[in-house]
């Protein structure tokens, strides 16, 4: 019997900035090398993040699937079916961005990964307060370079107390 390669298309739900205030959920469709899709796939996200250390899913008759519910962290995310050559490895890093309403001046950010958060300056990109890792802080950076008119707009309905509009993640 032939072998045959997995290929996965993962759609990442806050994996990179994004203006958050919940936990993230991972999706993706799972297809094989000629394109059709995959159900029975078992998808799971391992992590020091999850009291329970490994969520997963099965992806369902359109080779969907959604692990729901994931705090900030560093992911590896294994996909499995029998019969099938690979086992698809990858690693994925979950950071949340917070505006808080009503907060202090200078207008700034919040960006939590794991047990580091520091704040940042919308204007300079200058942490204020805190820490983050070396490559967590310059994603964050880039992120925020690309996004600083909106961070200062949503700034402004925080402290109104109005809805904030959502900011588009770093593409993966």
């Amino acid at each position: 019997m032939p072998r045959r390669s997995i290929i996965v298309v993962v759609a990442f739900a806050l994996v990179c900035p994004a203006l958050a205030f919940a936990q993230a959920s991972l999706t993706g469709v799972v297809r094989d090398t000629s394109g059709a899709v995959l159900p029975g796939v078992t998808v799971e996200a391992a992590s020091p993040a999850l009291i329970e250390k490994v969520r997963s899913a099965i992806t369902d008759g359109g080779g969907q699937y959604r692990i729901v519910e994931l705090q900030p962290g560093t992911y590896t995310v294994t996909f499995t079916l029998a019969g099938f050559s690979t086992i698809l490895i990858f690693t994925a890093v979950f950071y949340w961005i917070f505006i808080w309403f009503r907060d202090h001046e200078p207008p700034h950010f919040h960006a939590v990964y794991g047990e580091f958060e520091a704040a940042l300056r919308i204007d300079t990109l200058e942490v204020v307060a805190g820490s983050l890792p070396r490559r967590t802080h310059a994603l964050v950076l880039e992120w925020a370079s690309l996004h600083r008119t909106e961070l200062a707009d949503d700034w402004e309905r925080a402290r109104k107390g109005e809805p904030l509009a959502p900011i588009q993640p770093l593409d993966p």
